[in-house]
């Protein structure tokens, strides 16, 4: 397939990811999000030359067959050099070494890149990294996504492409998970564990610590009870 073969939407697509660094892809399955991604970065390569090395995160079997059928499958694409670090260690360590422009790597092997590089004081190499069924970093407590995080200073774009429907109502999220056979659960609201959303709340306002000092020298007042009772 040819890129004159996108259609409106994928295009649109292409460019949402490329005007934005930081980006969500909702897509239903089978829309093309992998055909986007690989669109978006073969222009961030060779036409903004924004991007040098782009890090595909992915599950095991999406990894090792999914990705690279995608690369032949279009025209363009297939100009991108891809590497699929999957296998024991020393197969991986020798995809990482490979020259290529994307490297595709299953999820449960970010930490073990991470630590690769680390051990040898190599330097994070991804300016991009695009994770394919985004909803597998969503525990802040497990491995991939602490490894992810340690390195996320250093990458200039990231991608998430979930795996389920996502729908905004109310300025609130819902997702509802979509199963391999396609079968489709109800929509939840998608909340951060309450430890989490604990740990990211900062004081505002301490009525035990009120600036005496400044409101006897005529400062405004912020303090509710003190405005009621100046405006009653």
């Amino acid at each position: 397939m040819k890129r004159s073969d996108l259609y409106e939407y994928q295009n649109f697509s292409v460019d949402f990811l490329k005007e934005h660094p930081e980006a969500l892809l909702i897509l239903e399955m089978g829309l093309g999000k992998s055909a986007i991604s690989l669109t978006a970065i073969l222009d961030l390569m060779f036409d903004r030359f924004e991007v040098g090395k782009t890090l595909v995160i992915a599950p095991l079997r999406v990894a090792r067959t999914v990705w690279p059928e995608e690369r032949e499958t279009w025209e363009h694409a297939s100009f991108l050099r891809m590497s699929v670090m999957v296998g024991d260690a020393k197969q991986r360590a020798a995809a990482l070494q490979a020259q290529a422009d994307v490297y595709v790597i299953n999820r449960d092997n970010v930490k073990w890149l991470t630590d690769y590089l680390e051990k040898r004081n190599m330097p994070w190499p991804f300016d991009m990294v695009v994770i394919d069924e985004l909803s597998s970093f969503k525990n802040h407590q497990s491995q991939r996504w602490r490894a992810l995080r340690k390195v996320r200073p250093y990458i200039k774009r990231i991608v998430g492409l979930p795996n389920e429907d996502v729908r905004i109502q109310y300025g609130d999220i819902f997702v509802r998970a979509v199963d391999p056979d396609g079968t489709r659960g109800e929509f939840e609201i998608a909340n951060k564990p309450l430890d989490y959303l604990l740990s990211i709340l900062q004081t505002v306002d301490d009525d035990s610590c009120r600036p005496t000092r400044l409101l006897a020298a005529g400062w405004p007042s912020r303090w509710r009870d003190e405005l009621s009772r100046q405006n009653p």
